[in-house]
């Protein structure tokens, strides 16, 4: 059966400020909230770190029962497809332990969601990695100069878990 399927994309052509204002209010509120609860963002830098974030994810996924790839095809877009476009993966990270997850790939002038994952600690706990997660994205995005970041599927009638996942990908 076929099911129309959507998507959200933001210019990354905006200055700063301009994609600031762009957010919605709770967005913003819930970057302030990250920065005043100290929590960081890193990229991943060697295939070591991305083995340890693949884990990471596994627990994620299992949690709400996503079906993860073979560590194989993180490795083969690290070695293939990352010197030559983008593949990137960014961290969130409180008390020295990943809480959230990113991973990025592209090529050209624009770039795409691959996976994102939170933590249930971050979850119940009600941490902002995720969000903080996206604007440093946009902000490695931005100096990198590429035009656009695309959150990679909403669905346009959600229900359940797709409303809430629609709701964070608007703000």
């Amino acid at each position: 059966q076929y099911k129309r399927w959507g998507t959200i994309q933001v210019d990354l052509t905006q200055t700063k400020d301009a994609l600031l204002a762009a957010t919605k209010g709770s967005a913003r509120k819930a970057l302030r909230r990250a920065e005043r609860d100290g929590i960081s963002v890193r990229r991943i830098s060697s295939l070591e770190e991305l083995r340890d974030y693949y884990d990471f994810a596994c627990r994620c996924a299992k949690r709400y029962n996503k079906r993860m790839y073979g560590f194989e095809d993180y490795q083969s877009l690290w070695q293939h497809i990352r010197p030559r476009a983008y593949f990137e993966t960014f961290v969130a990270e409180h008390d020295g332990e990943m809480i959230a997850g990113l991973s990025t790939w592209g090529q050209g002038d624009s770039i795409g969601e691959l996976g994102s994952f939170q933590s249930e600690r971050s979850f119940k706990k009600k941490l902002y990695g995720s969000d903080l997660l996206k604007w440093v994205v946009f902000q490695w995005g931005k100096e990198k100069g590429l035009r656009m970041f695309d959150l990679a599927g909403v669905n346009p009638s959600p229900e359940g878990k797709d409303v809430g996942i629609r709701q964070f990908k608007e703000k």
